[in-house]
């Protein structure tokens, strides 16, 4: 009876029935309207589409990051691969080599020594020896 009273009285000042923004009945009733329309919305609603393409949504962004990623590795391979190339620029079939040079019975002999498997070869024999030069 307390509402009914309310509302006539609110009707007899104004005119008009009370508007929802004050009624709390209208309130309570819409949001009662608004969560069963919701529930019936997510009863019916065929999530299955959703989540394939929010999964294949998911691969293709690990796979780009994996591409970025793979193309910024061989670039810095190619960086590094240039350098090693540049520090030692000498490498026949796998066969890192590097020469010395020792002295010989009365000249000095120039060895290619092979890093891989640690065996030094006599390649020729000079006469003088100036530091610095092979």
């Amino acid at each position: 009876m307390k509402y009914r009273q309310w509302k006539k009285n609110y009707k007899k000042r104004h005119g008009v029935n009370p508007p929802a923004s004050i009624d709390k009945r209208k309130q309570r009733k819409a949001a009662k309207r608004a969560f069963k329309h919701l529930v019936d919305t997510i009863k019916y609603t065929d999530f299955s589409g959703a989540i394939s393409r929010a999964a294949n949504a998911f691969t293709d962004a690990v796979a780009n990051i994996m591409r970025t990623m793979g193309s910024a590795c061989d670039g810095a391979g190619t960086v590094f691969r240039n350098a090693a190339d540049g520090l030692q620029p000498l490498e026949i079939k796998g066969n890192a080599l590097s020469w010395e040079v020792k002295p010989v019975v009365c000249d000095y002999g120039v060895y290619e020594n092979n890093a891989l498997d640690g065996s030094s070869e006599l390649k020729f024999i000079q006469n003088g020896y100036k530091k610095g030069r092979a």
